[in-house]
């Protein structure tokens, strides 16, 4: 959350952004439908869309030690979900108003007490829901003495101030419940913690935050092992039997230079630990044996089993690493890193270990945080992973495989999300997810399973060709062309997407090591064979896209397609990297784009030009999260930026030549100091009578009707069933109201304008046409359109749709003077029947242009 101005965390924030968005006025959703506010706020009831089926990155995980069937998990930026029926279903129990990270869940073992229930937030490593500017910390330890139903943070670790780090409890790594006292223990931010009382009160037992790194394990008789980051000078790897007093027992010849340590007791003789640790791609791995005394020295015996660790095992840097002993048997180990292993004899050997989750496994999911095992059920591995959450019943079968529990278990993170901008798929939402692809559905049940698209870190994508072909995305801008109208007549894959053709579509000048994580890319809104890629400081653009032997050409010898038509936009480099792309439709061919350093730069007749302008001019410096361009004045632009410490909205109406900060309410303060929320996407969306404008945050989604400079009054949507989610992207389709928003912890929602609020028949829509009215209207399926023409002429008649895109050209060619009547059957040029909606006609002839709404209503 560094200041764009002083390079430094802020140290005069007061509150934090969640008790801020409290102050924020909302919109509450009544019966049905979302009452209006006096200020006539348009009605929006927002709704969930899933994955139902695809979980996302999950570290806390237990069992109910009273129930087996209950489980409690937590996403990492979803919240805390509880299962009552073994994984079958989930229920969100964070609260919509409550901090949604969550890292490590713990249940107080004893006989009496196992209602309550202890939860860390703050994610150190790894966390993808900040925003560059804008770290997603955590706030302290939550906990719950109702069996996991409700939960509250502890007074005692949360200062109320999550974007400020402030607070060792603003990360936390794992939480246990002593077995025999009660007393809690914490391994936060490059320290442990004690409390007695509950949570009351805490004592630091060892470390002083000089390190960020600490694990911590305790055993059913109550011995305590610790592992401290090397900077804090005490020692590696630490035990205590009383959770008092704590001796150094890491050995010599032990790595004195690592990044990440985790480590386990063995249940069943807790003279045993393994430890498992990392620096940077190197990992090793450990055996321990108590033996008298202190267990220092030669008290205790050491192993290096790290020769025998697979070749393939890494752990990212520390990102993903744990290991757990087997309830029953000291020598039964389990392991992660991106892959899941076990060895049946403590690593003696490397013929005695197995690779049985991970990559490979298409019933699991690479990057592991966490395993659970059970006493009763010896064989049976509770997996918690960057895809969810996972089962397999028995690791001996030679059938063994993996159930996916992610059964609504809605913590999927999306970066990004898409919508079918033709209407032809009307409820079709689509998105890039971390480190789970992209996938979409085009089903309102939200029980039915989505739809995998492309793999890795999905990133930005498109709908193009009224729904036949999707242009995809994963990380460090690696780009697909999927055509499902299967130009190339291949024949592969099963179900609703088998039969399709592909073709490579990243710019191959390009190193994609300088480009973004998550790349930019845009399809441009009035011609979707135009796609605008940023390049780091490079803008790119290909002018047709479309997939044939025209546009793609394989490699000498066959093999896969590339596109052909990439060229570079050399008038500028950019200062900063390209972080946003924004075009218009009305002029068109007008595209924005936004930096990291702040920088906007305005191209127009981006279809041909190669000398974009600085239109920076009074914008303040931050990182440019998100562009908005109106879609009936190409002057008309938003933007947002990311950081802390800055105004976070501005609003043009002269194509950049001035901007005007549009905050309001969302800064604590107009020079931008405060605890305001993180804004990562606007949209301007046309409706009747003027338009509605969005704001995505790191506390939800706001919206306002009117911008009124500093003064603006931003109102916070659907506070109870989106909440202070992450909203990483708002998308809307003005032609029928349809909008759909990406929150990285809860999966996808979307919205729907009533018809009576669409921007259709306004005056204020900037409109220069004049045409003899469509009948029937509104129809369905077909309808007349009758012009007459004064003089002989070559005559054009198009449909369009409100966003400027063309549906179909019913008339070209020459026309006698007199009057003519042409029918339309509601499909487009390609023969796909179009949604109902507003559709424009536009006949040319003669230097006239006249131009007709109507409406198709099925």
């Amino acid at each position: 959350m560094k200041s764009p101005i002083s390079g430094e965390i802020p140290a005069e924030i007061k509150r934090g952004a969640l008790e801020f968005a409290k102050m924020l006025p909302t919109t509450r959703v009544a019966p049905g439908r979302m009452e209006k506010s006096a200020s006539a706020e348009l009605k929006l009831e927002w709704t969930s869309r899933g994955p139902y089926n695809v979980g996302g990155r999950t570290r806390g995980l237990a069992i109910d030690v009273a129930n087996p069937n209950i489980y409690i998990a937590g996403g990492v930026s979803g919240g805390i979900w509880r299962s009552e029926d073994g994984g079958d279903t989930w229920e969100k129990m964070t609260k919509s108003h409550q901090l949604h990270s969550v890292t490590t869940i713990a249940q107080d073992p004893r006989e009496g007490y196992t209602h309550i229930w202890y939860a860390g937030t703050g994610e150190v490593r790894g966390n993808s829901a900040g925003a560059s500017g804008a770290p997603y910390r955590g706030d302290g330890i939550y906990k719950s003495i109702d069996n996991g139903l409700t939960w509250e943070l502890l007074a005692s670790t949360t200062t109320g101030i999550p974007e400020m780090f402030d607070n060792y409890f603003n990360y936390n790594w794992r939480v246990f419940v002593h077995p025999e006292t009660g007393h809690v223990y914490t391994a936060s931010f490059g320290s442990i913690y004690k409390s007695e009382d509950g949570g009351m009160s805490w004592k630091q037992l060892l470390g002083d935050g000089q390190d960020r790194y600490t694990d911590l394990v305790l055993s059913d008789s109550g011995l305590m092992v610790a592992c401290l980051g090397n900077e804090e000078g005490i020692g590696a790897v630490l035990r205590s039997v009383d959770g008092d007093t704590w001796t150094n027992i890491t050995p010599t010849g032990f790595p004195s230079e690592y990044v990440r340590l985790v480590a386990d007791i063995a249940p069943s003789n807790d003279s045993i630990i393994y430890v498992i640790g990392n620096n940077g791609d190197d990992s090793f791995f450990w055996k321990y044996k108590y033996l008298s005394g202190d267990g220092s020295g030669s008290d205790g015996s050491w192993v290096d089993r790290t020769a025998n660790l697979p070749d393939d095992y890494t752990t990212q840097n520390g990102y993903d690493i744990h290991v757990r002993v087997s309830p029953s048997d000291t020598n039964f180990v389990f392991f992660g890193g991106t892959n899941l292993y076990y060895t049946t004899d403590g690593m003696e050997s490397a013929t005695k270990r197995y690779k049985f989750g991970g990559y490979g496994h298409e019933d699991h999911h690479p990057d592991q945080h966490d395993v659970l095992l059970y006493k009763d059920k010896l064989h049976k591995v509770f997996s918690a992973s960057d895809g969810g959450v996972h089962i397999m019943d028995d690791l001996t079968s030679w059938d063994k495989k993996w159930t996916s529990l992610n059964n609504g278990y809605l913590t999927t993170q999306f970066y990004t999300v898409t919508i079918d901008y033709s209407g032809a798929l009307n409820n079709m939402v689509m998105g890039g997810t971390q480190d789970n692809g992209t996938w979409e559905t085009t089903s309102t049940d939200l029980m039915k399973p989505w739809n995998d698209i492309y793999g890795g870190d999905g990133s930005f994508c498109s709908v193009i060709r009224s729904g036949n072909a999707y242009v995809v995305s994963s990380q460090r801008g690696n780009v697909l062309m999927k055509d499902y109208s299967n130009p190339f007549n291949w024949s592969f894959g099963s179900g609703k997407y088998a039969n399709y053709s592909w073709g490579y579509l990243t710019p191959p000048e390009v190193d994609t090591d300088d480009v973004l994580f998550i790349n930019p890319l845009l399809v441009d809104p009035i011609d979707d064979k135009i796609l605008y890629y940023a390049g780091g400081t490079k803008l790119w653009r290909n002018n047709n896209i479309h997939l044939n032997d025209q546009n793609y050409k394989q490699a000498d010898g066959g093999g896969s397609y590339t596109a052909i038509h990439w060229e570079e936009i050399d008038g500028v480099t950019t200062i900063g990297k390209i972080s946003s792309l924004g075009a218009s439709m009305n002029p068109g061919h007008r595209l924005y784009f936004g930096t990291s350093a702040g920088y906007i730069y305005r191209l127009d007749n981006s279809n041909t030009s190669k000398n974009p302008i600085d239109v920076s001019n009074n914008l303040r410096k931050g990182y440019v999260h998100s562009i908005s361009v109106d879609a009936y004045n190409a002057d008309k632009v938003m933007v947002c930026l990311s950081n802390y410490e800055s105004p976070s909205i501005f609003y043009t109406e002269n194509g950049g030549a001035t901007w005007n900060d549009v905050s309001g309410n969302l800064e604590v303060e107009p020079s931008g100091n405060g605890d305001g929320p993180s804004v990562r996407s606007v949209l301007v969306f046309p409706v009747k009578g003027g338009y509605k404008y969005f704001a995505g945050t790191s506390t939800g989604l706001y919206s306002t009707s009117t911008l009124d400079g500093i003064n603006t009054i931003w109102v916070q949507e659907s506070e109870e069933a989106i909440g202070n989610v992450v909203v990483d992207m708002v998308v809307g389709r003005p032609s029928d109201g349809y909008l759909a928003i990406a929150t990285h912890g809860n999966g996808i929602y979307s919205a729907q304008l009533d018809a009576g609020d669409l921007a259709v028949n306004d005056p204020n829509l900037p409109t220069h046409f004049d045409l003899t009215q469509n009948y029937p209207n509104p129809f369905n399926p077909s309808t007349t359109i009758t012009f007459t023409l004064d003089v002989n002429g070559t005559v054009t008649l198009k449909v369009f749709d409100l966003m400027g895109r063309k549906i179909s050209t019913l008339l070209n060619n020459v026309k006698k003077a007199g009057t003519h009547h042409i029918v339309w059957n509601g499909k487009d040029t390609f023969g796909n029947e179009m949604p109902s909606g507003l559709y424009l006609y536009s006949l040319e002839s003669n230097g006239r242009v006249d131009t007709k709404k109507m409406q198709l209503l099925k």
